[in-house]
């Protein structure tokens, strides 16, 4: 499956001994977006497929779950026909970093499918190209590491980690694209949130945007709205 945009594309095609996708969800748009485009390839072109969505909760971000939740109820009731397994979820220990802890939770979740007779056949991940230099100048606080390389072109497939990034080369006004060319702009959309505020008190205990943040700044960047 071939999905365009106006200046790029994003391509759906397991090989046949696929069985197992894992999809690692977030909460945000980005990972949203991927799912959805899994349960369209799947519903279309895989039905001998299933995903396993799996999330990680940071002790600095205690709503990745929840929000998570939201995405994959309203993924089973837009695509009753898709497989989605039960959530795999794991808590972050208090001061444990986020990048390790996540590889340390998803490794030990993967094993114990195997051990289940679910063996995964490939982790998909929801990573974006972030905006140019220049459009992050007047944002005032946070973002990704420097060091991630995002804002070069990578190949999605990272075969050596059974890893697929199919968005890795878009950013969020190309994300933005994609949920309008679904007409998703007033629905999935409304299921996620972005914002990686740490206060509760500013964010109506996490429920709500602060739209100061990096995060928010880049929503609102790519979609015209928090």
């Amino acid at each position: 499956m071939i999905i365009e945009l106006s200046n790029k594309s994003v391509e759906w095609n397991f090989p046949e001994d696929y069985k197992y996708i894992v999809m690692k969800i977030s909460g945000g748009l980005d990972s949203a977006i991927c799912f959805y485009m899994l349960c369209k390839y799947i519903r279309e072109e895989r039905k001998d497929l299933s995903v396993i969505p799996m999330t990680h909760n940071d002790w600095k971000k205690p709503y990745q779950v929840k929000w998570s939740k939201k995405i994959i109820e309203w993924m089973k009731k837009e695509f009753p026909d898709v497989t989605i397994h039960e959530h795999e979820t794991s808590q972050l220990e208090h001061g444990m970093d986020y990048i390790k802890g996540q590889a340390r939770d998803k490794r030990a979740i993967l094993k114990r499918l195997h051990s289940e007779g679910r063996p995964a056949s490939i982790t998909i991940h929801g990573q974006n190209m972030m905006p140019d230099a220049k459009v992050q100048e007047d944002w005032e606080w946070g973002g990704p590491n420097s060091d991630d390389e995002r804002d070069k072109i990578q190949d999605p497939w990272k075969p050596e980690w059974h890893m697929f990034r199919p968005i890795i080369n878009l950013n969020k006004k190309e994300i933005a694209e994609l949920y309008q060319k679904f007409n998703l702009q007033d629905t999935l959309f409304n299921q996620t949130r972005s914002c990686e505020n740490s206060s509760a008190e500013i964010t109506q205990n996490f429920e709500t945007h602060c739209g100061e943040c990096w995060w928010c700044k880049e929503r609102e960047w790519g979609f015209g709205k928090i």
